[in-house]
């Protein structure tokens, strides 16, 4: 498996190549792209599933076990873990994680669970300076920091975490401590649902319980 492989099906647009070959439009159920689209995208997904387990690297087929396995055998530790009540699918409740694991590049990645052994969402906040012309080629969310050529910015952490992050080592470096903070959200699913809920006041009642080493590079929200 060559890094250029994966990198092409991470970037492979299923709809727009139906499209391109079709000459129709995937908007409507009906037409060829929509059909095709939909077999380019799982034939795709089968790829990258087939790369990224060769690379032991996350997907989104990834289990909690496998996931934790991954990023704790590559530098990320646990520096929080909260329990939650959330809803199953017989109307009842099952207790779910939010964890937050940090790195010592200077990486806060967090992420909750779904029936308890799934990942949910996750996310990998960090500052970045690039060392190339096209540096936007290897960024996701984010903006350039103010005042200076650094991006503070997230990456989605389901799938394919570590060549993310191996893409930004290769092409620049990870800044610590930050030079500023990303819009970081610290929050599992079930807490937005709460009325009046302020996520700016949960995400620093948690940064707040983080190790010193950990709050010493996320720096402060000014």
């Amino acid at each position: 498996m060559t890094e250029h492989t994966l990198r092409a099906a991470l970037k492979f647009d299923p709809l727009a190549t139906a499209e391109d070959l079709t000459g129709t439009s995937s908007h409507n159920p009906d037409s060829p792209a929509a059909g095709l689209g939909l077999l380019l995208a799982l034939a795709n997904n089968h790829q990258r599933e087939k790369l990224l387990l060769e690379r032991d690297d996350t997907c989104f087929a990834s289990m909690l076990d496998g996931y934790l396995r991954i990023i704790e055998s590559n530098g990320y530790v646990r520096v929080l873990e909260d329990k939650f009540q959330a809803n199953d699918f017989q109307g009842g409740e099952v207790e779910e994680t939010f964890f937050i694991y940090a790195h010592p590049d200077g990486l806060l990645l967090k992420f909750d669970t779904h029936m308890v052994t799934r990942v949910n969402s996750a996310s990998v906040y960090y500052n970045w300076k690039p060392a190339t012309d096209d540096w936007y080629k290897f960024t996701s969310s984010g903006c350039m920091a103010r005042g200076c050529d650094v991006w503070t910015g997230d990456h989605d952490a389901r799938e394919a975490l570590l060549f993310k992050m191996d893409e930004l080592r290769a092409n620049g470096e990870f800044v610590r401590p930050w030079a500023e903070r990303p819009h970081l959200w610290l929050l599992h699913y079930m807490e937005p649902k709460v009325e009046g809920y302020d996520y700016r006041v949960i995400t620093e009642a948690r940064i707040a319980r983080l190790p010193d080493w950990v709050r010493k590079f996320i720096g402060s929200a000014e």
